[in-house]
């Protein structure tokens, strides 16, 4: 098998049309013909109508191999259950989708995971942790990833299960420079289908790297280079910008200030706290950040009510941010980012993760929801903070701002050399010949 002793969880990272489906049935079967006992083996795939699809196209080819060297009847399909009967064993077929309930319960001597990346992230967490793994607890069996790349780098396979299957030395990686059947005509086909080499599909899809689709992100242009530490301005305007999420979504503050001599939006720390979460537990955290700081401004996008309350009952003022119109307000972070004037502090990773992964919903008109980053509520908080940073100047009113005051350009010093020699004058040149001798 080559995976090492006592495995319970190994990745078989594989480019497309490397073979993984196909390896995964023949494993399937090979698992319960050789099985003494009763085996259940399961292959989960994103959804159930795409399992079954995938699983039975090549199973066709593998029965159909098997009856040419006189093996007939041993792979029996029966399709009111969605499993393969094998040898007194079974093959049973599952998603990610809508097959929560109906595999509870039950247990499997070994799982075949099928295209992981592809599972909705908060579906995918909960069937590993509350459905699946479950199964194997007792059975001692194990589970087995045959995939592809997830599209978004915040996926948990990306940062979970990779991760723990490198530290189990269980962690296999195949691109297509090393499937056997890909000839250089394949390659060239796969790089030209997919825009080039150097196309964000060519390179998740064929040479397992992880990088984020900008297409789908909400801030395509972040870079990691971003993400790092930096001094803190001799002068500075600290301003908390809070997106409360309530009952439904997290609430993310941050501790924002502008570098007025680098014109950069500095993200200095963060808070970030779970739905549900009492006002006043997160009013007593935000305090922090005024005892060693003069703050004249909290900014917070909060609804009405919470929005009284900090004020009355909290004696914590705010304002709510300027919220006209959103997609203006994506597109200045956007921008901002794409200049890199934006910087993120080491003790911002919620922050961080959220400009590397934070998607759009369907329609493109909001940030789409999921169970690691909320409804995307520190990009609100960021966005809000851009919008709102209070970039005059730290020195005063009458000093030169941005704002306020226009810098001629600088003139070459050759230039105000020639000025100096040649002075200025508006009256036409004399002749030549028109001196008198």
């Amino acid at each position: 098998e080559g995976l090492p002793p006592g495995t319970k969880e190994a990745v078989l990272l594989c480019c497309r049309r490397f073979g993984k489906t196909y390896y995964g049935c023949v494993r399937a079967l090979m698992r319960c013909l050789k099985a003494k006992k009763r085996t259940v083996v399961r292959i989960i795939g994103p959804d159930i109508k795409q399992t079954v699809m995938i699983v039975e196209h090549n199973m066709a080819k593998i029965t159909e191999d098997l009856s040419k060297v006189g093996l007939r009847g041993l792979v029996n399909w029966v399709k009111t259950d969605k499993m393969y009967s094998v040898n007194g064993s079974g093959i049973f077929l599952g998603g990610f989708d809508s097959q929560e309930d109906s595999l509870r319960g039950g247990e499997a001597d070994e799982i075949l995971v099928e295209e992981t990346g592809s599972a909705n992230p908060d579906q995918y967490n909960y069937q590993m942790k509350s459905v699946l793994k479950p199964q194997l607890l007792k059975t001692r069996g194990r589970m087995i990833h045959l995939t592809t790349l997830p599209p978004v780098p915040a996926h948990p396979f990306t940062n979970e299960t990779i991760p723990a299957a490198k530290l189990a030395n269980a962690f296999y990686s195949f691109n297509i420079y090393e499937d056997p059947l890909a000839t250089p005509e394949i390659i060239a086909d796969a790089i030209k289908d997919c825009g080039g080499i150097e196309s964000i599909e060519f390179r998740r899809e064929y040479l397992n790297e992880i990088v984020r689709d900008p297409r789908i992100v909400v801030v395509p242009t972040w870079d990691k280079q971003y993400y790092r530490d930096f001094p803190i301005p001799t002068q500075t305007k600290w301003q908390p910008v809070i997106d409360f999420g309530g009952a439904r979504d997290k609430t993310v503050g941050l501790l924002m200030t502008y570098d007025f001599l680098s014109d950069l939006d500095l993200v200095v720390d963060e808070k970030v706290f779970p739905s549900n979460t009492p006002t006043q537990e997160i009013v007593e955290s935000l305090r922090e950040w005024h005892r060693d700081r003069t703050i004249e401004l909290v900014i917070a996008d909060a609804p009405g009510q919470i929005t009284v309350d900090l004020n009355a009952v909290h004696s914590y003022p705010t304002v709510m941010p300027q919220k006209s119109d959103w997609q203006s307000g994506i597109n200045q972070m956007i921008a901002r980012v794409s200049q890199g004037k934006v910087l993120v502090h080491p003790r911002c990773p919620f922050t961080r993760l959220s400009l590397e992964s934070g998607t759009l919903n369907k329609q493109r008109n909001d940030f789409a929801r999921s169970e690691a980053l909320g409804h995307c509520d520190a990009l609100a908080a960021l966005m809000y903070g851009i919008r709102c940073l209070d970039r005059r100047s730290p020195w005063g009113y009458d000093a030169p701002s941005r704002d306020n005051s226009f810098v001629w350009p600088h003139k070459p010093e050759d230039a105000v050399i020639a000025d100096a020699i040649v002075g200025k004058s508006f009256a036409s040149a004399k002749k030549f010949g028109s001196f008198r001798k």
